[in-house]
């Protein structure tokens, strides 16, 4: 099947890529080492009012002065880094950086989203702009490109090679990979190249909408989430038993139960409650098993944001701690896995120096801004903070567990 030939064709990246950590070619940061303790002089305030987005490989952040910075792995452009391509079938080198570098060529942000190896953003004139793989071309752009298409633009979702776009009327345009038909357009086509409406039909309209391979669901405005697309062992949580559902359908919820936010990772998705609570459905929440409606996530309260990675979810509460859950691949609960310890069905809480006041996930790793106690620093845990995520052939400080560590001992790179 062609779902579960991308899942092996993605682990598979992702081992080579990690494999290759040795590499001080191809994956040394473009960094001038530590600079001890405390934050570059250009670097104050930096995190202030910082706004995480999490992408595939890749972080990015909106700095309060409304500029894009990216860190992470850089294999088609995701970083928005223009390199020298070389002529011919050689591809450029490949970045991985923990320096929060910023975007070029973009107007004042206003949000963004990001996943595999593509970034996209909107500006604060409702234009849209992408930069890494453009999913129709199968080309890479190391500078943003605005999308010509599409205007008025107020928030945008993208996921797996999909993107979906919303305007100021509520009128979501999607375009990308839609073999399960999850965009919901008239063209369905396993390639949408240009972005579509939504067919909404009797759906009222939404903004919040969650993406996972080959699955949409939209959180309407009294907090049902509908579902469509890949149903994997009814893993969309319709109580539909076909495996391609090709309308929204509602998900099966208890009497009295909404949600205000919606959020998706590779097969699973997870709603915030309005008793602030995290419920997930698909595959989360253990091994090897599809949860088929919204089962709650223990050890949690106060939840004020959820986010999503590979297999499994994190959330922020009111007292600005950080809880996270499901498979520890590569760190992402924020320590190294031990023989035996593959998934964590209840969350655990994440050790960082203070309050934190945003977060997001990537798909192997997950970070966090906070208050004073941070230093104006990120910090960041998963495949991030691993030993084989920079050379240690170099002068950099060798990463010798999966536990959140600081980003500013490399300076912010304007």
């Amino acid at each position: 099947m062609v779902k579960k030939l991308f899942v092996i064709l993605l682990s598979c990246s992702y081992i080579f890529l990690a494999a290759c950590g040795a590499s001080s070619d191809s994956q040394a940061p473009e960094d001038d080492g530590p600079q001890g303790i405390n934050p570059p002089d250009n670097s104050q305030g930096f995190t202030q009012n910082m706004r995480l987005f999490g992408g595939g490989l890749q972080m990015c952040g909106i700095s309060q002065d409304n500029a894009v910075y990216c860190w992470g792995k850089d294999n088609n452009g995701e970083l928005g880094q223009a390199k020298n391509i070389p002529v011919g079938d050689e591809l450029p080198n490949s970045t991985t950086t923990l320096t929060p570098r910023k975007v070029s060529g973009l107007p004042d942000i206003e949000t963004m989203d990001a996943d595999y190896s593509r970034s996209c953003a909107v500006d604060d004139g409702g234009s849209v702009w992408c930069w890494g793989k453009d999913f129709v071309s199968g080309d890479s752009s190391y500078t943003p490109k605005v999308v010509s298409q599409l205007n008025s633009i107020t928030r945008i979702t993208t996921s797996q090679e999909s993107v979906c776009a919303s305007n100021l009327n509520t009128d979501l345009f999607c375009w990308g990979y839609n073999e399960f038909a999850h965009l919901n357009v008239e063209d369905n086509s396993g390639l949408v190249e240009n972005p579509s409406p939504f067919n909404w039909n009797q759906l009222a309209k939404t903004q919040r909408i969650a993406m996972a391979s080959g699955s949409s669901c939209l959180l309407t405005p009294w907090g049902i989430p509908y579902c469509l697309g890949f149903n994997h062992r009814g893993g969309l949580g319709t109580g539909s038993e076909t495996e391609h559902v090709t309308e929204p359908e509602a998900v099966i919820m208890t009497e009295g139960q909404s949600f205000t936010e919606i959020s998706a990772g590779f097969d699973h998705f997870c709603a915030l409650g309005t008793d602030k609570n995290v419920y997930c459905w698909g595959y989360s929440l253990s091994l090897d098993e599809f949860v088929n409606t919204p089962r709650k996530v223990e050890n949690l309260s106060g939840i004020t944001k959820i986010t999503s990675f590979f297999e499994g979810g994190c959330a922020l509460n009111e007292a600005g701690e950080v809880w996270c859950w499901g498979r520890n691949n590569s760190g992402v609960l924020g320590y190294k896995r031990a023989s035996g310890d593959y998934w964590k069905n209840q969350a655990v809480q994440i050790e960082l120096p203070g309050k934190a006041t945003d977060i997001a996930s990537a798909e192997y790793f997950n970070c966090a801004v906070g208050d004073e106690s941070f230093q104006e620093d990120i910090y960041c845990w998963g495949s991030i903070a691993s030993e084989h995520y920079l050379s240690t052939a170099t002068d950099q400080p060798v990463r010798t567990n999966y536990n959140p560590i600081p980003l500013m001992p490399y300076t912010i790179e304007d």
